[in-house]
This record gives C-alpha cells, sequence and structure tokens, in this order.
C-alpha cells in the first residue's frame, strides 16, 4: 500500500495519481504526455478531463475540469504544506 507525503492516512491508488501525473508532464498550457494504456485514457476521457485521446497526436488536451482537477491533486499527493 502506497500512502501520500501530504496525507499519510490516504491511499494513492491510479485513479488518484494518473491525472496529477498529467500535470506533472504538461506542456503548451493544456497538453500532455500521451504514453499511458487506451482503457486508462478512455477512463479519463469519460470522465471529462481529456478530450477524446484516439486521435494521432502524441499528447492529450485537458479540459478545463482536468487542468483544475489534475493541478489540485498534484499539488495534495506530491507536496508538503507551507510550514
Amino acid at each position: 500500500m502506497l500512502l501520500s507525503i501530504s496525507s499519510p492516512a490516504r491511499v494513492i491508488t491510479p485513479s488518484l495519481t494518473l491525472p496529477a501525473v498529467l500535470w506533472l508532464t504538461l506542456h503548451n498550457e493544456r497538453c500532455a504526455w500521451k504514453g499511458f494504456d487506451w482503457a486508462t485514457t478512455d477512463r479519463l476521457h469519460k470522465k471529462g478531463l481529456i478530450g477524446d485521446p484516439v486521435n494521432k497526436s502524441k499528447s492529450l488536451i485537458l479540459t478545463d475540469e482536468g487542468l483544475e482537477r489534475s493541478e489540485a491533486l498534484f499539488r495534495e499527493l506530491f507536496t508538503r504544506p507551507p510550514q
């Protein structure tokens, strides 16, 4: 079981970490690396976090909600609160 740095009692699952990893690979304001399996990107698309991943682009396009959620999850899971 993996635990978050900022939330020690919270279990980190792929559904939480992938949007955070998208934030980490962000470029051109709303594009992220597309190197994830199709089932995963399809789930993110169905949740409204990314545009349709079935295209020739090497990047995923995050929606407004996807940008907000990925940044929030990245900050929650991988950063420490200010002291």
